[in-house]
C-alpha cells in the first residue's frame, strides 16, 4: 500500500468486514467452546481470530476516523434472523466470517497489500471447519433419538428360538418385528448379526448371505424412514452406506472410529461399545457420537458378553462428555438400577423380543423410563 492516507470509503468497507469477520468467529468459538466442547475446533478458531486481528490493527486510526452514519445498519431482508436451530446458527455465522474473508482478501489485492493470502487460506480452512460443526449438531440431534431406549434387532434371537405368534403375525419376522417395536413407541433400532456374517430368520436351516442382509437391511429402513426412526447398522459400514442408514455401531474388532468416519458421509452418527474408561477415552477421541457400555448382566443375545460393574457407567460419566447407552441383560426389572448410575438410555433386545407382544414390552419400558428423564 502507498504511504498515504487510506480512503475513507475503503477504510468503511474494511472495518465493516473485520468487524463481521470477528463477530462471526466468536459466535462459532463460543459455540463450540460451550456446546460442542471441543478445545481442538475452538483453539483453531481462537487461532484463526486472533491471527486475523492483527491484520486490523494498521487501519486502526483510519477505521476510527471513517465511522459514521452507515446507511445500511437498519436495511434487512426476509429471514434474515430466522434461528431454528444450532445447525442454522453456524450456518449464518460461517458465512458471514467467509463473505468478510473474501472481501478483505479482494481489497487487501486491491490495495497490494501481500497478506492478502492470509484471508484466501484462513476462508479455505473455515470452510471445512464449519462442515465439521455443521456435522456435529446434526449428529447430535439424530443421537438424541436413542435416548432413552435403544431398539436391538439381534440376529441370533431370531435363531435362537421359535418363538409364539405375537399380534398379526410370526414374530421371528424382523419386518413385522419392527413395526411392532415402533408401534410401542420406539424412535432408534439397530440391526445385529454376530452370526459370522450368516442372518438366520423363520427356519434354522435357512441361512441367508450378506446379500440378504442388505435386503433385509433396505426394508427395514424404509419402515424406519417413513416412521421417523433412527436406524443403525451394527458393524456392516458397506451395508450402512448402501442403505443410507442413519449410522453405524462399531465394537472392538471393527473398523477404527476414525477410519470409518473418512468413509460414512458427515451427517451420519457413529457409536462404538465400550468396556472400560481408557476404551471410552479413545472412542471420544476418534469421534464417536455415543458410547454403549455393558454387558450390566448377563445376556442370552451375545456370546462371551464381557460383564462389566454398572459403576463403571459413573467412572465414564465424569471423564468423557459423549452420552452412555447401557446394554446386555437389561430388562423391565432391574432398568431402574442401571439408569440411577446416570446413563442417558439403554438397549435392549430379548427384554422386547422375547415377549408375545413387543409392541406392550416397548410401551412398559418407555413409561418406567420417563420417571428417570
Amino acid at each position: 500500500m502507498e504511504d498515504k492516507k487510506l480512503d475513507k470509503r475503503i477504510s468503511s468497507i474494511l472495518d465493516a468486514n473485520f468487524g463481521r469477520l470477528s463477530e462471526g468467529l466468536r459466535v462459532l468459538e463460543d459455540m463450540t467452546r460451550f456446546i460442542l466442547r471441543d478445545s481442538e475446533i475452538t483453539k483453531k478458531l481462537k487461532e484463526m481470530r486472533h491471527s486475523l486481528s492483527m491484520e486490523s490493527r494498521q487501519f486502526n486510526f483510519e477505521f476510527l476516523d471513517s465511522r459514521g452514519e452507515d446507511i445500511g445498519a437498519f436495511l434487512t431482508v426476509p429471514d434474515e434472523a430466522k434461528r431454528e436451530n444450532f445447525t442454522d446458527l453456524v450456518i449464518a455465522n460461517a458465512k458471514r466470517a467467509e463473505e468478510s474473508l473474501r472481501v478483505l482478501e479482494e481489497y487487501f489485492k486491491f490495495l497490494k497489500i501481500l497478506s492478502w493470502r492470509k484471508f484466501q487460506d484462513n476462508r479455505f480452512l473455515l470452510y471445512s471447519i464449519e462442515k465439521e460443526i455443521v456435522s456435529r449438531f446434526l449428529r447430535q440431534e439424530k443421537t438424541k433419538k436413542l435416548f432413552p431406549l435403544y431398539i436391538i434387532l439381534d440376529a441370533k434371537y431370531f435363531l435362537a428360538r421359535r418363538s409364539p405368534r405375537g399380534e398379526g403375525g410370526d414374530k421371528r419376522n424382523p419386518v413385522e418385528l419392527l413395526k411392532k417395536v415402533i408401534s410401542g413407541g420406539a424412535k432408534a433400532v439397530q440391526i445385529r448379526d454376530k452370526i459370522n456374517n450368516k442372518f438366520l430368520f423363520r427356519e434354522e436351516s435357512e441361512i441367508k448371505n450378506k446379500r440378504k442382509i442388505l435386503e433385509t437391511a433396505l426394508k427395514l429402513k424404509e419402515i424406519c424412514q417413513k416412521a421417523n426412526v433412527l436406524f443403525l447398522v451394527n458393524d456392516y459400514v458397506d451395508i450402512a452406506l448402501a442403505v443410507e442408514a442413519d449410522g453405524v455401531h462399531l465394537g472392538e474388532d471393527d473398523l477404527p472410529i476414525s477410519a470409518v468416519r473418512k468413509i460414512l458421509p458427515f451427517d451420519k452418527i457413529i457409536g462404538s461399545s465400550v468396556h472400560n474408561l481408557k476404551e471410552a477415552k479413545k472412542a471420544e477421541k476418534e469421534g464417536a457420537d455415543y458410547i454403549s457400555v455393558g454387558a450390566i448382566y448377563p445376556t442370552s443375545t451375545k456370546e462371551n458378553a464381557i460383564l462389566v460393574k454398572p459403576s463403571l457407567i459413573r467412572e465414564i460419566k465424569e471423564k468423557v462428555s459423549l452420552p452412555i447407552i447401557a446394554i446386555g441383560g437389561i430388562n423391565e426389572n432391574n432398568l431402574d438400577k442401571v439408569m440411577k448410575f446416570g446413563v442417558d438410555g439403554i438397549a435392549v433386545a430379548q427384554a422386547v423380543l422375547d415377549k408375545s407382544s413387543p409392541k406392550i414390552a416397548v410401551k412398559r419400558i418407555l413409561s418406567k423410563l420417563k420417571k428417570h428423564r
